[in-house]
């Protein structure tokens, strides 16, 4: 899994003060074992915001950034995710017939590129995502989308 340097954020401080603002977060790798205050306030504030805990080995968190990681390692998104009811409200305001494409257990990012597109051609106004069992939308997704991740609410 290859993932931006400039969207991974590594160390407890800066995953608390990333979950505090209003950058997007798609998940958290959490080291199975790790311990502390800091820690139970990561958790915390991840279920507040629904954004998924992973816990993983240390080597998996190793193997994505060389950095001091001290056991905690946030994945920013490069999307912001809508409210479903706030897009539903939206596209009826507008007057337009609702055409939303659900995804879920599409793991290649290159896919969703590809039926981000796909939707954007056909008039969908919106693409529903569960939090779990669906790939990153990140740069690469954004990328083989041409774009087209600009022009749908997720």
């Amino acid at each position: 899994m290859f993932q931006s340097k400039k969207n991974i954020i590594a160390g407890r401080n800066p995953v608390m003060e990333v979950l505090k603002s209003d950058q997007p977060v798609d998940k958290i790798l959490l080291f199975k074992n790790a311990s502390g205050d800091v820690i139970n306030e990561i958790r915390s504030l991840a279920k507040q915001l629904n954004v998924p805990v992973q816990y993983v080995p240390n080597e998996k968190l190793n193997a994505i950034t060389n950095a001091n990681h001290q056991g905690v390692i946030a994945f920013k998104s490069s999307i912001v995710y809508q409210d479903l009811q706030q897009v539903i409200d939206w596209v009826h305001s507008k007057g337009e017939t609702i055409l939303f494409l659900m995804l879920d257990g599409i793991t290649d990012i290159r896919n969703i590129g590809a039926i981000a597109r796909s939707a954007v051609c056909c008039g969908a106004q919106a693409i529903i995502i569960p939090d779990k069992g669906v790939g990153a939308f990140n740069e690469d997704a954004m990328k083989s989308s041409a774009g087209a991740l600009e022009h749908i609410q997720v």
